[in-house]
């Protein structure tokens, strides 16, 4: 009998993977981003992260493009949710266009994955 097989979950278009630097302590490693804005994103990690720590992002955007590389420091080790809130501090122009353009492109999707959502 073979086994039967999982139904696809869902992601959600606003997720991103981003590898997070930390430059204080060299340590380097990959998370899943959620509630990515233009300012400002959560990182969904076990790895402790002090408030004020400095961090370098590395975001894997679905444009085709190299990842853009964000400067950010951490404004809470832990929200309600979990996840490690990092305030984005250095972006250059072309950075700040591409990701203003997929936070507006995954909020459309997410927008219009949200009825199918609901249905099944």
């Amino acid at each position: 009998m073979l086994p039967k097989r999982s139904a696809p979950v869902a992601r959600d278009p606003r997720h991103v993977v981003v590898q997070v630097r930390v430059p204080k302590t060299g340590l380097s490693f990959p998370v899943l981003a959620s509630r990515v804005s233009e300012t400002q994103v959560a990182l969904a990690t076990f790895v402790d992260l002090d408030a004020g720590q400095d961090v370098i992002l590395d975001m894997v955007l679905e444009d085709g493009a190299p990842p853009l590389v964000l400067q950010g420091v951490v404004e809470q080790p832990r929200d309600d949710e979990g996840s490690v809130l990092v305030t984005i501090s250095s972006v250059d122009d072309l950075a700040k266009v591409r990701l203003a353009a997929w936070v507006r492109a995954a909020e459309a999707r997410a927008a219009d994955d949200a009825p199918l959502a609901r249905s099944s």
